[in-house]
C-alpha cells in the first residue's frame, strides 16, 4: 500500500527542523572565564616583575642640598657630600650623605648608593689622599651607614669581566677620638660654638 506525503506538510515541516537546528549552542571565540582569570594573572605577575628590576625613584626628601663636591687626584671622579632634610621640623633631622660619581655626573640619590651616612654630622670634608683612597672627616657624626669600598661597577658597566672596574677605598677620620660620645659616655650635643671654630674650610686640609 502506497502513501503519498502532502507537499503542504513538506513545507511545514522543513522550517521547523531548520529552527530546531539553529538552537544548536555554537562555540565562541571568547575565551572561557577561567582562561581570562588567567590571563589576567600573567599581565599583573609581568607589571610586578618589571617593578621588581627596576631601580626606583630616587628617596624622597623634602630637601636636598649638595654642600661639597671634590674631584679625584686622577680628574675621574667626585666625591660628593650631600645633605638630606625629612620629616617635620620638631621630629624630622638631617641625613649627611657622601657618594661617588663619574665627574661632573649628577648624583643619582638612592638608598644603598652611598658610602657614608650620618645624622647628625658636622664639620664634614672629604679628601682625596690617593686615587684610590678617600678620606671623610668630621666631628661629630652618629654613623648609621658606612663602607669602606666602592667600584664603578655601581655606576656603570666595566666589563664582562669587571676590567673596567675602579676600586676606591673610604677611610674615616674623626677630628678626636669622641666623635660620638664624651668621655662620660654620653652622647655630643651640636651647635656650641667651640664645634663650628674646629670646622675647617679647606677640605684639602684636613687637621
Amino acid at each position: 500500500m502506497s502513501r503519498t506525503i502532502d507537499n503542504n506538510i513538506v513545507k511545514i515541516l522543513l522550517p521547523l527542523t531548520s529552527t530546531s537546528i539553529s538552537r544548536i549552542p555554537i562555540s565562541s571565540s571568547d575565551p572561557p572565564r577561567s582562561g581570562r582569570i588567567v590571563l589576567a594573572l600573567c599581565a599583573v605577575l609581568s607589571v610586578l616583575f618589571l617593578f621588581g628590576c627596576y631601580d626606583g625613584p630616587e628617596d624622597s626628601y623634602s630637601k636636598k642640598t649638595e654642600n661639597m663636591r671634590v674631584t679625584s687626584l686622577d680628574g675621574q671622579f667626585d666625591a660628593v657630600l650631600a645633605t638630606y632634610i625629612y620629616g617635620p621640623a620638631a621630629s624630622g633631622g638631617v641625613d649627611s650623605n657622601v657618594y661617588i660619581v663619574r665627574k661632573g655626573a649628577p648624583v643619582f640619590y638612592k638608598a644603598g648608593r652611598e658610602v657614608f651616612s650620618a645624622d647628625p654630622m658636622t664639620c664634614g670634608k672629604l679628601v682625596w689622599r690617593r686615587d684610590h683612597l678617600l678620606e671623610i672627616h668630621y666631628d661629630i657624626a652618629y654613623i648609621h651607614n658606612f663602607r669602606n669600598t666602592w667600584g664603578s661597577h655601581e655606576i656603570e658597566n666595566v666589563g664582562s669581566t669587571g676590567e673596567r672596574d675602579f676600586e676606591v677605598e673610604i677611610q674615616l677620620v674623626p677630628s678626636s677620638d669622641s666623635s660620638a660620645l664624651k668621655l662620660g659616655g654620653s652622647f655630643r650635643s651640636l651647635g656650641f660654638q667651640s664645634d663650628l671654630e674646629n670646622c675647617i674650610a679647606d677640605p684639602n686640609k684636613p687637621k
